[in-house]
């Protein structure tokens, strides 16, 4: 894949990634609380939100690898590929992995707000220019 094609993938992905967020969010949490989904479950088992959310974000992700390995297995023996993962497309697990992954920062930013001792502002690059 060249850099163009590279670039015009990641757009594309970012773009679904913001529309599924939107739509998927509404359903799953209030304007109030982004994470309320992740509080909820959390509170049902006794672990963090931020563990919460992690568990969803690994289901993805082993998914993706399940997919991954299985196709590894196809090319070997020469079969085509199918773009079905789990019965849902790779694709979307994709976006579902990105979008799992912003919303657990999320909640670690708010754990770290709220448990840990102020610590001095450290900058570097990618920093999301978040105080905690």
């Amino acid at each position: 894949m060249d850099n163009f094609m590279f670039k015009r993938a990641r757009n594309n992905l970012n773009e679904t990634c913001e529309e599924v967020l939107a739509v998927k969010g509404d359903s799953y949490a209030s304007d109030s609380d982004r994470l309320a989904n992740f509080k909820r479950a959390g509170m049902a088992v006794g672990i963090s939100p931020a563990s919460a959310g992690f568990v969803y974000l690994a289901k993805h992700f082993d998914s993706i690898a399940t997919w991954l390995r299985e196709a590894d297995v196809k090319l070997r023996a020469g079969e085509p590929l199918s773009p079905v993962a789990g019965g849902e497309p790779v694709y979307g697990r994709f976006v579902d992995l990105r979008n799992y992954v912003d919303l657990v920062f999320g909640a670690v930013l708010e754990m770290l707000a709220e448990h840990s001792e102020p610590a001095p502002a450290v900058e570097h690059e990618g920093d999301p220019g978040v105080e905690i």
